[in-house]
């Protein structure tokens, strides 16, 4: 039973408390590290493939074993700390709470019919240029990072944990423990694609396997979420069918081979269209059209949206506790 009280407990903490901002923060501290070994590498002139994949591999291994080390040490003084060790990494892996705190702040200025301050509240959670948004394009906007971000920052780090949980059954070793470092592998890994994974001219190369490596951990649940988020639509009083239909046709529609899933997915749920010319830092992209209906985006489709990415946190977070049950069940 430990890894469904652990989840429970970080899903819960996470949901009405989110994820508090300090110092000692893990993936904070995941964070500066990579910052840090990376300058001193680029300054070094160490800025090719090779030293990024050098880098890549050193912050897995050395945040692993530490992981692995604290856990273990704690575990031999009292396994019940070693549980509460595992929920408070656990759940500072996972970020639903913050996600939908800067969408409603977003959202609440929209409502509102302030601009800057919608702009402002956008900029927090997108990398695009958010000074040429109108409040249509800011909806948009709004909507495509909440349905990639239901997935960088919660389903995927869940579905880790999960997949780490049983692999411990596998094993025959405690399964807490595999499902801990498993979803630090993916946070550690997702924090080395944010902060490298850029294709310009200082990180086309020495962030290529960071950026390649974090698509691949996405691949899975970013095909998971066209199912939760279906279904979660359905729950809602949408067309289930019309998100699947949506998400067959257009989640190629994009340049990564990850966030076309969810993002259609969700077009086809409110019905409107998502994608479409983004203007960033460095000009503007003329990315692909997905869904049907409106492109002016509105205020009643991001309110759906919100409640369909609520509807497939709880739904998600279901079927995880009852995967994790599985485990607590002789074999199985």
């Amino acid at each position: 039973m430990q890894c469904e009280i652990v989840f429970l407990l970080a899903i819960t903490l996470d949901f009405f408390i989110g994820d508090p901002s300090y110092s000692l923060h893990p993936v904070r501290i995941t964070g500066r590290a990579i910052s840090f070994f990376e300058h001193v590498l680029y300054i070094s002139g160490w800025r090719g493939f090779f030293r990024g994949l050098a880098l890549f591999v050193c912050m897995l291994v050395v945040t692993l074993i530490t992981i692995a080390c604290l856990y273990l040490l704690i575990h031999s003084l009292n396994e019940i700390a070693a549980i509460l060790f595992s929920v408070y990494i656990v759940y500072s892996c996972i970020a639903y709470r913050d996600l939908i705190r800067h969408c409603n702040a977003v959202y609440s200025a929209l409502i509102e019919n302030d601009i800057v301050r919608s702009r402002h509240a956008l900029s927090m959670i997108v990398g695009r240029d958010v000074l040429c948004l109108d409040s249509v394009g800011i909806g948009r906007a709004l909507i495509e990072t909440l349905a990639e971000n239901f997935v960088d920052g919660f389903l995927a780090p869940v579905f880790w944990f999960v997949l780490g949980c049983f692999s411990g059954k596998w094993l025959a070793v405690e399964p807490v423990l595999p499902g801990t470092l498993c979803i630090v592998l993916y946070r550690t890994v997702n924090t080395l694609d944010s902060m490298l994974g850029y294709k310009n001219a200082r990180y086309r190369y020495f962030g290529f396997f960071s950026a390649r490596a974090d698509d691949l951990m996405n691949w899975i649940p970013a095909r998971i979420s066209v199912f939760i988020i279906a279904a979660s639509a359905g729950l809602c009083g949408m067309n289930p069918l019309s998100c699947l239909r949506i998400a067959v046709r257009d989640r190629l529609n994009h340049s990564s081979p990850n966030a076309g899933h969810p993002e259609s997915c969700i077009a086809g749920a409110i019905g409107a269209r998502l994608g479409g010319p983004v203007t960033y830092s460095y000009g503007t992209v003329e990315k692909a059209w997905m869904g049907e209906g409106s492109e002016n985006v509105t205020r009643e489709h991001i309110n759906r949206s919100l409640t369909v990415i609520h509807c497939s946190f709880w739904l998600s977070s279901f079927f995880a506790i009852m995967l994790l049950f599985l485990i607590s069940i002789p074999h199985v």
